[in-house]
Formats: structure tokens, sequence, C-alpha cells
């Protein structure tokens, strides 16, 4: 449905009991869309959960954007708190995915009063850290396709600068946390919007070889295409996804580090990390598990960045667990 929050119209995806315990669902990308996760966990997490899934401001089945407008992460926060107000929601746990997850510990900071608990998937809480260890994956593949000037453009991001904040992962294998070829201290530049930016172009000239970074299992990887490409949208529809974008990445808010933020979050929270995924740092993980007083991690060994994609049935029992604790 679209709901009017007053500001805009947000399309809701809105399943399962409404007497059950409710969770929100704050898709990444920027500008992703909540189309694909519902068609792998609506009906699981329906069965126990009343499940709330919105496409954000802009994207998708969403009214569109104002092209000459801006929007910040700010925006996105206060848009979700418009949703729970609109539908009278008195608490909900909020679960992000990969960019998702800032929007989500923004939000449990902001409104701490409305959330029972916090779930991150492969949260996006570093864009430094996180494009060092996606240009890090992103190099080989950029070689087997004959990009080589790109390769080494992208190698030579990872040499300079100092260690990432935060502590070092710990160094046992079996927690899936220590990358062996990860250096010691991750590249600490500036994040901003031209390396930004470069980085997008940089993953763009993987085209269809992108989502081997992204997503462990080659079934997945396809039933994931499959799902958007038989997906019941125009090309208008779609581009309304690249002007969230292009806003969001506009603005200072996507490029502040919230792994410092970390410590400042009291409620109960997962973080769903995929042993493959290479969005999440090790180091941020780390921090995570040092920070968060009431965190845990969930190691899901046979996914990449999409676990609710690779691994849906244990993924919506483990959230589920988590919900009604």
């Amino acid at each position: 449905m679209l709901l009017d929050i007053g500001t805009t119209r947000l399309f809701v995806d809105d399943r399962g009991p409404k007497t059950a315990p409710t969770v929100v669902y704050v898709h990444g990308g920027p500008g992703h869309g909540s189309y694909e996760f519902m068609t792998y966990q609506g009906e699981l997490l329906s069965r126990h959960l009343r499940i709330i899934a919105l496409d954000q401001r802009g994207v998708l089945r969403s009214d569109p954007l104002d092209t000459t407008g801006t929007l910040s992460e700010h925006d996105l926060v206060d848009d979700l708190e418009a949703v729970r107000r609109t539908l009278a929601i008195d608490t909900w746990t909020v679960v992000g995915q990969s960019h998702g997850g800032r929007i989500a510990l923004r939000y449990a900071l902001a409104h701490p009063e409305t959330v029972t608990g916090v779930v991150f998937e492969n949260p996006g809480w570093d864009l430094v850290s996180a494009m060092a260890c996606l240009r890090r994956a992103a190099i080989p593949v950029l070689r087997e396709l004959g990009h080589h000037a790109e390769a080494e453009r992208a190698e030579a991001r990872l040499r300079p600068g100092a260690a990432v904040d935060g502590p070092r992962p710990s160094a046992d294998p079996a927690r899936g946390l220590h990358d062996p070829d990860l250096p010691d201290a991750l590249p600490r530049l500036p994040a901003d919007r031209a390396d930004w930016l470069e980085f997008v172009r940089t993953l763009g000239l993987l085209g269809d070889r992108r989502n081997e970074i992204y997503v462990h299992q080659a079934a997945a990887a396809a039933r994931m295409a499959a799902c958007l490409d038989s997906a019941p949208f125009t090309r208008d529809t779609w581009t309304r996804a690249g002007t969230h974008f292009d806003q969001i990445s506009a603005h200072p808010s996507l490029y502040e580090s919230l792994v410092p933020l970390l410590g400042e979050l009291t409620h109960p929270a997962l973080l769903i990390k995929g042993r493959h995924d290479n969005v999440t740092a090790p180091a941020d993980v780390a921090a995570f598990r040092a920070s968060v007083p009431h965190g845990r991690t969930e190691m899901f060994d046979d996914s990449g960045h999409f676990a609710h994609l690779e691994e849906p049935d244990r993924y919506a029992d483990t959230l589920t667990s988590f919900i009604r604790r």
C-alpha cells in the first residue's frame, strides 16, 4: 500500500498478525528497495511476526523524489518514525541490511523508546572500511575482465593511510572475523563523495559479475537476478532508485563513520554476518562485540552480503527467535 506520511507517500508491505511482535525492515543500496527481501522473507517471517517493509523515500514503488531536492540519512530516520506513528505502532524491532544498518542505528539512537531491539544484517557502518573490503574483492575480477588499470588504481587506494579506527579483529579464524588477506592496517583515507563515486564507477565495470563479490552461492545469485528481472516494475520505477542514490550520495551524512556510535546502543542487538560478506569489515564486527553491551553475533557460514537470500530458513528462524525472546 502507499502510506501517506504527510510529506510524501511511501510504499509499505505490511504482513502478518497485527497482534504479533512487529519488525520493520530497512533496506540498503542506497535505493535497493524492499521487493527482493520480501520475496524471500515475507512469507517466512509473517508466520510469527508482523513484518513491515518499506521502499524508502523516492525508491521503486514510493512516490518519486523531486530531482532538484536533497535527501539525507536523517530524513530517512524521520520517515521511519513517521511510518510508525501513522500505523499507530507502539514499539518495534528495527532490522537494517547493508546501508539500512546505518539508518537502523541512527533510528534506535534517535527514538530509543520506540525500539525493542535492533538487528543488523551485514551493515555498512563505515564507508571507508566497506569500500576497502569491496575493492579487495573486486580486484581479481577486474583483472580477469581485462580492466588492469582499474585494478591497479583500486590497489593503490588500499596501500596508503593509517589503520581503520576501532579494535583489530580476533585472530581466531573459527570466529570468522579474521581475514588473512586483509592487511593489519586498512587505509583510513577520508571518506568523501569523489572517492565514493569513483568506487561505484569501478564496481560498474564488473557488469554481470558484480554479484560475485556480494553473493556467495551461485544459485542464490541466479535467484536474485531472476527475482529482480521479473519484478513488475516499469523503467520509470527503476529510475527512481537512481535519484535516491544520487541525493543520498550528495549529503555528508553518508560519509560519517557510525562505528563510534555503537557504544551508545543500549538495546538488545543482533549482528547477522555472512562469512563471505565483503561489506562489514572485521574491525567493525570486533567494535560491535566490544562496544554493544547487549549485542550478539550470528555467523552465517554459507552467505555473503545477503544472508536473508542465501540462508532464508535459518535467517527467518534466527530473526524470529531474537524478536520473540
